[in-house]
C-alpha cells in the first residue's frame, strides 16, 4: 500500500481522488496540515515530468480509499483524525478554538505558549521564499488532545 498527501483547503470524504493533485513527499511540500491518503496497488498514478505532483483519472472516493488527517504538533507530523469532520481551511480554527493550539509560522502547531512566544521572538515576520522546512518526522503513537 502507497500513500500521497493531498494539500488543499477543500477536501470532502466525498470527493473522487481524480480531483486532486497527490504529493508523494510530505517534507518538501508541507504547510503544517494534510491529508494522507491510501493508494493501493490497483490504483494508476499518472506523472508528467517536471510536475511535483501525480493524479489519477480513478473515481474512487477518498473515503472508499481510506485517508488520515495529519497535522505537525511540536516538529512531528501526527495523525489527527478528530479532523475528519471539517474541512482543512477551518482546521486552525478548530485545533486553536476547540483545542487551544497555537501556530507557528505556517506549518507547525504547538500547545505551549513559551514555544510560540520563542518562535515569535527568533522568526518574527518571514517573507515566503525564505520559510524553510525542517526535516518532520510522524510519529506513529497519533495525537491526543483535550478539549479546552
Amino acid at each position: 500500500m502507497r500513500h500521497r498527501y493531498i494539500f488543499c483547503g477543500l477536501v470532502h470524504p466525498t470527493d473522487p481522488i481524480s480531483d486532486f493533485r497527490l504529493i508523494r513527499s510530505i517534507t518538501k511540500h508541507s504547510m503544517g496540515e494534510c491529508i494522507r491518503v491510501n493508494i493501493p496497488d490497483d490504483l494508476k498514478l499518472d506523472h508528467f515530468p517536471y510536475d511535483c505532483y501525480e493524479t489519477t483519472d480513478d473515481k474512487r472516493t477518498l473515503e472508499e480509499l481510506g485517508y488520515d488527517c495529519y497535522i505537525c504538533f511540536n516538529g512531528r507530523w501526527r495523525k489527527f483524525n478528530e479532523l475528519k469532520e471539517y474541512t482543512p481551511a477551518d482546521w486552525y480554527l478548530v485545533l486553536e478554538e476547540k483545542y487551544g493550539l497555537i501556530m507557528l509560522g505556517d506549518f507547525s502547531y504547538t500547545d505551549s505558549k513559551e514555544k510560540a512566544e520563542a518562535w515569535e521572538n527568533e522568526h518574527g515576520y518571514i517573507p515566503e521564499d525564505k520559510i524553510v522546512f525542517p526535516p518532520f518526522r510522524e510519529d506513529k503513537v497519533g495525537l491526543k488532545l483535550k478539549c479546552k
